[in-house]
């Protein structure tokens, strides 16, 4: 038991590079370490052990495995491991599993660090989520580009493009802060700088329409020309 613990923490201290005293190697083995496989491996141990009584020195090791693995600054040394870098999915499980050891196991103290970092990672989790909801990207057609002056200041010239879905998309055009019509085009500001000049350039240059990626704020139903498809 004490020794299978060990070598789950050697493991890990192998795949993230580590020494005994928490510090980063200087050397690299050419051999590849599946992160993900080890981790598995790992809950399949704690799954099979819960009713174990483990020595203290195996719960140290076992801890600090886990520590390790679940820490949201710990990469992989990149020489010594596959692509299967842990998820926070991978991260959540094993915490999860680590929590339903009996306190014969881990320690009070111990699980409020592990509460501690899975309330981290789902956090993380969240906030990527949220962000991944907040924007989405399409495709749009530019069918004309037209310069106007402003009312108040005639040496300002403002200049939009006239933009055409390529295909249905369940937005509803009328719920945003853009000129829109209702055969399906919305009016959108060229961007300014390069990306203008870029687009401006392959407009007047092509025979046919040109497309670029318009980036939609779901909250503030905002369009913004991102890039263009070349």
């Amino acid at each position: 038991m004490e020794e299978r613990c060990i070598q789950f923490h050697e493991d890990a201290m192998r795949a993230y590079g580590l020494d005994e005293e928490g510090g980063t190697t200087s050397t690299t083995s050419t051999k590849k370490i599946n992160v993900s496989k080890q981790v598995a491996t790992l809950r399949k141990f704690l799954h099979n052990n819960q009713h174990q009584r483990f020595p203290d020195k195996a719960t140290i090791r076992l801890f600090a495995t886990i520590q390790i693995y679940t820490s949201s600054t710990s990469v992989p040394k990149e020489k010594t491991t596959t692509s299967a870098v842990l998820t926070d999915d991978d991260k959540e499980a094993l915490l999860e599993d680590a929590l339903k050891m009996p306190f014969t196991v881990f320690g009070t103290k111990q699980k409020k660090t592990f509460l501690k970092r899975l309330e981290e990672v789902r956090s993380r989790r969240q906030d990527t989520d949220t962000t991944l909801m907040l924007t989405t990207t399409k495709v749009w057609s530019v069918i004309d580009i037209q310069s106007t002056h402003n009312d108040t200041d005639n040496d300002t010239v403002t200049t939009m493009l006239t933009l055409m879905k390529l295909s249905d998309d369940n937005d509803n055009n009328n719920n945003n802060n853009n000129n829109t019509e209702d055969d399906g085009t919305i009016q959108v500001a060229l961007p300014s700088g390069q990306l203008g000049q870029k687009i401006q350039t392959a407009f007047a240059e092509s025979d046919e329409t040109i497309d670029v990626y318009l980036q939609k704020d779901t909250q503030s139903q905002h369009y913004t020309v991102v890039d263009l498809v070349e």
